[in-house]
């Protein structure tokens, strides 16, 4: 009977035993084994290494602007205008190229009368450097006798070619090519962006 404690003892021993060599062979060795383990992850973004091999060269920055303001404007509204509050700018460091995106949802709303074409062209442009249109459009062959709208989701890329080292604004325009008959306008639905890459070539 009195064996039986003693055999205990040593089982117990020897577990606790192996854990403390193990333990103490991981604790120096897989430092050894991998050297970046104890790396503070939370200074990586991998994001920022994959946005940095593109096809397009070395991503040098991003500038980007949400924007939540309600816009309207109407068909009557032929005449270009800022789109209020959104914009952005960018300073470069020159033999670079600038790559743009502005995204929107927007709303075409129609009056119970309204009957033709509504054309709303949206304009991206990089001030002095380079402009690019999208035209939003919505016909109606005869007045429908309701009100109706339709969601329009939008998006412009513009890139450029190369340019020097400066500051360059980014703003959008937007306005009507026509006054059909009736009532119709756009609204902007949802958050609208604008993203600007500069690009080392």
């Amino acid at each position: 009977m009195s064996n039986k404690p003693n055999t205990l003892g040593i089982i117990i021993a020897s577990v606790l035993i192996t854990l403390v060599v193990t333990g103490t062979g991981m604790y120096f060795g897989l430092p050894l084994l991998f050297p970046n383990l104890t790396a503070d992850l939370s200074e990586y973004d991998q994001s920022e290494e994959i946005e940095n091999i593109t096809t397009k060269g070395i991503l040098l920055q991003t500038q980007y602007a949400e924007f939540t303001q309600y816009l309207s404007i109407y068909d009557s509204d032929l005449v270009p205008e800022i789109m209020t509050g959104t914009n952005l700018t960018i300073t470069t460091q020159g033999s670079s190229k600038l790559h743009v995106i502005f995204t929107e949802n927007f709303v075409a709303r129609f009056g119970p009368s309204f009957s033709g074409d509504a054309i709303f062209n949206v304009t991206l442009s990089i001030v002095g450097i380079q402009n690019k249109t999208l035209s939003i459009l919505e016909s109606r062959m005869s007045a429908t006798g309701t009100q109706e709208q339709q969601n329009r989701f939008a998006q412009i890329t513009l890139e450029t070619a190369t340019l020097p080292a400066a500051t360059y604004s980014i703003i959008m325009y937007w306005y009507s090519t026509q006054d059909p008959t009736g009532s119709a306008y756009l609204f902007t639905y949802d958050s609208r962006a604008l993203y600007a890459q500069e690009i080392a070539v």
